[in-house]
């Protein structure tokens, strides 16, 4: 797999901490971006405005500063709180400290970061100064080359093999046999439900020489566990 500096586009359209949210969006209006990363004068990276940080503004009726008796034991969030709803820089609205990789990462762990944090974009640093942007669009481009791969095509009894080997530790598949004849792959017996189907489809149609895949299998009744004609279901269960 690929480290994160291979993919990444190099630099990024930025701006200062102390530089005015209108620049902010008049730039990402510009250049249809999402978010700027944030920078110092030396270039270190300090935070992020995103159009997320600027869907709480008093001038969108978004939100309010709490006030009343209890208020008075929480005045440094209020005071943050307003800071955020009415102040003119960049620095009164940006995320502080947003995640940020090596370009010595690899591509996958990069990729689950971003996963497990729903995040778009992760901000490449070397000795914290900003070197790059890794996008979601990054990693699509490298799905893309991925999916177009020209791989060997396998004959019948690799195909049949390959099958074999991954169904024996799919602890999900369901309990079918199937046949392979002339490049295509035929599933019989009874699967559990349609998402069974959808996935022994997938399974075959990842092999490299898998031409078409034949569905004969039986469905489970819901309920009382004697099997029906698959034709019973809706045409488009997908």
């Amino acid at each position: 797999m690929r480290d994160v500096r291979s993919v990444m586009h190099k630099g990024a359209i930025h701006i200062g901490p102390t530089e005015s949210l209108v620049n902010a969006i008049e730039i990402m209006l510009e250049h249809g971006l999402g978010a700027l990363p944030v920078l110092r004068a030396d270039g270190t990276l300090t935070g992020v405005v995103s159009s997320t940080d600027l869907l709480w503004r008093s001038e969108l009726d978004t939100g309010t500063v709490p006030e009343g008796f209890f208020t008075r034991f929480t005045h440094e969030d209020n005071a943050r709180t307003f800071v955020h709803l009415y102040g003119r820089q960049v620095c009164d609205v940006m995320t502080r400290d947003p995640i940020s990789i090596s370009p010595d990462m690899p591509l996958n762990e990069a990729i689950e970061i971003m996963r497990h944090k729903s995040i778009h974009r992760l901000y490449v640093t070397e000795d914290s100064k900003l070197v790059g942007v890794l996008s979601g669009r990054d990693v699509m481009h490298v799905l893309r080359e991925k999916l177009l791969e020209k791989k060997p095509a396998l004959n019948d009894e690799q195909i049949t093999q390959k099958l074999h080997d991954i169904l024996s530790k799919a602890k999900w598949a369901a309990d079918v046999t199937f046949k392979v004849e002339n490049g295509t792959v035929i599933w019989e017996g009874a699967a559990r439900d349609v998402t069974d189907l959808h996935a022994m489809r997938a399974l075959a149609e990842d092999i490299p020489g898998v031409r078409a895949v034949e569905d004969r299998t039986f469905l489970l009744k819901p309920g009382v566990g004697f099997a029906r004609p698959k034709d019973l279901l809706p045409d488009e269960w997908y």
